[in-house]
């Protein structure tokens, strides 16, 4: 496998840096099983180095021949779980042998069970006609799970070749890192990073009787992801646990998310909003006429994020009106942020950008 990067897939290439595969002609020389310099840098120095990158024709793993004989195991990222759906590949995930698991509970263990949140991803995924064959609720930081994982993949009743694919971040490498890591195999660790594509081609792994294949992650539009420098993203992901953080609104308030996503309480009685968002982003309550009053003001002294670079690329502020019925209990998802509860019969007038994906979906917890 000397021809590929162990750590993203890339063919190794001595030409330009700026593309995936470069390394050097001494260092592939001289390492018996060297890495590309961007995988090096990731490593080493915490460097995520975007580069130029090509598209993967996820196509070529759902052929007749290739659905004959492979499981396909679909990574999910709960925390950002409508988002990490890889919809433009859905057509293929119908008739397909297919495990399906839900990555970083750790973020949510606290606040819902395996138990409810298994019955909710039940519910989910069948409206979107997923025939899998189980949902694995999953940590890489429990050790239980990838055991389970180890044992649902060595099945002898299961194919013998498996692909991971998923979109991008939402964790797939690390879960194979942490499964072989068990295993005490010989094993060259896949680069991972919060901020960028990691995987540029199939890296294929040997698991026992069995063949690993991890894919690129297929990157989604219209996310929060895709618009911030590596300084604001670190800050909007959730590293620990989330404190799900509840305001008590009138009718006339106004909760900013920094300036990210501002939640305007047009009508209704006084209620809870239930914010799960990164723990330390800033939240800011105010009346609705101040809001729309001063913001020149609060953008200057209060709301700091994103930055005025990534607001351009965001685009425009748009106006979405989410009505609320009386025994209602809905989330308002921000693609890549996180999502707000409501309660009971109101109506918010929420206010994004142009460019970010805004939906509302039956409430998680």
């Amino acid at each position: 496998m000397k021809n590929k990067c162990v750590g993203c897939g890339s063919i190794f290439q001595f030409e330009n840096p700026d593309l995936p595969g470069y390394i050097t002609k001494e260092v592939y020389e001289q390492r018996e099983v060297p890495l590309c310099m961007r995988c090096f840098r990731t490593r080493h120095y915490n460097d995520d180095k975007q580069i130029a990158t090509f598209d993967f024709d996820y196509r070529k793993i759902f052929t007749k021949e290739n659905v004959k004989k492979s499981l396909y195991v679909l990574v999910v990222d709960l925390f950002d779980l409508d988002h990490s759906l890889i919809f433009q590949e859905e057509q293929y995930l119908h008739n397909v042998p297919l495990l399906i698991i839900a990555n970083k509970y750790d973020l949510l263990s606290h606040i819902i069970s395996k138990d409810k949140l298994y019955s909710y991803l039940q519910k989910y995924f069948s409206k979107l006609n997923y025939s899998y064959i189980d949902i694995l609720i999953y940590s890489i930081y429990h050790k239980e799970d990838s055991l389970t994982l180890q044992e649902i993949l060595l099945r002898q009743d299961l194919p013998k070749q498996i692909y991971f694919i998923g979109a991008t971040n939402v964790g797939k490498s690390s879960i194979l890192n942490q499964l072989f890591k068990l295993n005490n195999k010989d094993f060259y660790e896949i680069t991972t990073s919060n901020y960028m594509q990691t995987t540029l081609d199939e890296i294929r792994l040997s698991f026992y009787e069995k063949t690993i294949i991890d894919t690129p992650g297929v990157v989604r539009g219209n996310s929060f992801v895709n618009y911030l420098d590596k300084k604001t993203f670190d800050k909007i992901t959730p590293k620990k646990p989330i404190k799900p953080r509840v305001y008590q609104l009138n009718p006339g308030q106004t909760l900013f998310i920094d300036d990210f996503v501002q939640l305007n309480f047009i009508k209704g009685n006084k209620t809870s909003f239930i914010l799960y968002i990164e723990n330390n982003l800033n939240i800011h309550r105010t009346k609705l006429e101040y809001a729309q009053a001063k913001y020149a003001s609060l953008k200057k002294n209060v709301l700091k994020l994103p930055t005025i670079l990534e607001q351009k690329l965001l685009g425009k502020k748009k106006k979405y009106l989410v009505k609320n019925n009386l025994d209602q209990k809905q989330d308002v998802v921000f693609a890549g942020l996180g999502f707000v509860t409501l309660h009971g019969e109101i109506e918010v007038e929420v206010i994004c950008y142009e460019n970010i994906d805004v939906y509302t979906r039956e409430a998680m917890i």
